[in-house]
């Protein structure tokens, strides 16, 4: 079995069964920015933002599996669950998807977070992505009179 793990701002699953990702981080490396203040205090105060992560799962036997999925976050000793038990039936060709919408997603470190995705109780897969956190950079107004002449 095999895990594929991809973050996007939104993941959506069509009515016709396609798959829709807007804001896609092909590298899995989700970049936010933030004011310093912030910044500084995400620790006490976790940023929030909406993230969105698809699981595909390949290499299932045909038939109905279970998956419970958790994330391990950067300088914390235990994962947390991201939902309840899911059930997916597999068809022939053996893969499934699952797509988790965390709004809000609560960052309180950059770094990796791992994606652990447990399925039917035993196998255990896992996916990771990268957080960073960049300062806003201020834009401040030209001081003084303006040099333009209307016409």
């Amino acid at each position: 079995m095999q895990l594929t793990l991809i973050a996007a701002d939104d993941i959506r699953q069509l009515a016709d069964g396609k798959i829709l990702a807007v804001g896609l981080y092909a590298d899995r490396t989700v970049v936010l920015q933030a004011p310093a203040e912030a910044i500084a205090q995400m620790q006490e105060v976790p940023l929030a933002f909406r993230l969105s992560l698809l699981l595909c799962v390949n290499g299932l036997s045909p038939g109905s599996h279970t998956f419970q999925v958790s994330m391990q976050e950067p300088e914390m000793s235990t994962p947390r669950a991201l939902g309840p038990v899911a059930t997916r039936p597999v068809p022939e060709g053996g893969s499934a998807t699952l797509i988790l919408n965390l709004d809000p997603f609560l960052a309180r470190a950059a770094g990796t977070f791992v994606v652990h995705c447990q399925v039917d109780g035993s196998t255990q897969l896992s996916g990771e992505f990268e957080l960073r956190v960049r300062e806003i950079q201020r834009v401040s107004a030209p001081k003084g009179p303006s040099t333009q002449t209307a016409v």
